[in-house]
């Protein structure tokens, strides 16, 4: 199959066909419930993520970050979210309760010196119910995680299934822990690389290479747990075509 993508597309092409192998854990946005009896009927609901309480106070982070626990501040600082039934359209973010909040502060480093210029919370908010789930939409990324969770007994006399729904997100040091504070993805950190590719390669670069670098700049911590990845790569580019040095050892 390589051998094939490769004499259609070429090089960058097998590069990122290695890749997409590895690639078939991401993330649907969606989590279907089987409940354990006919008698229990799971709602159907999504969640969605609401603005900031003040937008004008965010902060951006693009640097990599460090985080630790550390205990709760005693700050009322819960996810803005809001959960609605697809059936109806109805507000029902009333049926989950917050179950913990877990607290860590994170910093970020200032070149070689690894001082610290900016420090703030990452929160990790735990949200249960009672209520059946039979789908839950939610948003992609890290920023929400859904796992199906037993209803605690006493609420039904056949033990069902619901939706345990974890946000992550970050918050000011100050300012009561109110004010939002956005940290880039590794993706999107990968993005400014893209100048620094194109400068280094800039008389041979094309879209297909750059694309393929791009890709190699983004996944890198994937690609590290392939293993024998850089030999793979090596074994096709050698059979690609005809060349003047003999790129296999026989």
């Amino acid at each position: 199959m390589h051998k094939f993508v490769s004499s259609l597309f070429g090089f960058s092409a097998v590069v990122i066909f290695i890749l997409q192998l590895h690639c078939n854990g991401v993330n649907a946005g969606v989590l279907t419930i089987q409940q354990p009896s006919s008698d229990i009927k799971g709602i159907e609901a999504t969640i969605k993520l609401l603005p900031a309480e003040y937008p004008s106070n965010t902060k951006y982070v693009h640097e990599e970050v460090s985080c630790y626990p550390t205990k709760d501040p005693g700050y009322d600082a819960c996810p803005r979210f809001k959960i609605e039934n697809l059936s109806f359209s109805t507000d029902i973010t009333n049926k989950w309760k917050l179950s913990v909040l877990h607290y860590y502060v994170c910093t970020t480093k200032a070149g070689k010196t690894g001082q610290d210029v900016f420090k703030f919370y990452q929160i990790r908010a735990i949200y249960d119910s009672a209520t059946p789930v039979a789908k839950i939409l939610y948003p992609d990324g890290e920023t929400v995680t859904v796992e199906k969770k037993n209803i605690p007994d006493g609420y039904f006399s056949s033990k069902g299934y619901t939706a345990r729904i974890t946000f992550k997100y970050y918050r000011s040091y100050n300012f009561e822990a109110r004010s939002e504070v956005k940290v880039a993805t590794e993706a999107e950190r990968c993005f400014s690389t893209l100048k620094r590719i194109e400068t280094f390669l800039r008389n041979s670069m094309t879209e297909g290479r750059l694309s393929a670098l791009a890709m190699l700049s983004i996944e890198k911590d994937l690609i590290m747990d392939i293993p024998d990845f850089i030999q793979k790569v090596i074994d096709q580019f050698a059979q690609l075509k005809d060349r003047r040095m003999d790129f296999l050892f026989k």
